[in-house]
C-alpha cells in the first residue's frame, strides 16, 4: 500500500483507488475529489500520513486516463 502525507494533499486532489486512513477505515472511494473539511479534519486530528493502492492523480485528466485503462 502506498502512503501520502496529509501535508501534502490539496483540495479536490484525487486517487487512482480508495483512500483509506488506515488498514480498514475508508476515507474516499476511488475517483472522488478530496474535500478541504477532510483534510482539515485530519490535519485537526493529528493524522499524518493515509493510504491508497493507487497513486495521488493531480488533475482529471489523469483520473479519468487511470479508470479507462483499468475498465476498459
Amino acid at each position: 500500500m502506498n502512503s501520502f502525507k496529509v501535508l501534502d494533499l490539496k483540495e479536490n486532489n484525487r486517487f487512482t483507488d480508495d483512500l483509506f486512513l488506515d488498514k480498514t477505515f475508508l476515507l474516499l472511494s476511488r475517483g472522488g475529489a478530496l474535500p478541504l473539511d477532510t483534510i482539515k479534519a485530519l490535519k485537526d486530528w493529528q493524522f499524518t500520513t493515509v493510504y491508497s493502492n493507487g497513486n495521488f492523480s493531480v488533475s482529471d485528466l489523469e483520473w479519468i486516463s487511470s479508470w479507462t485503462d483499468k475498465n476498459f
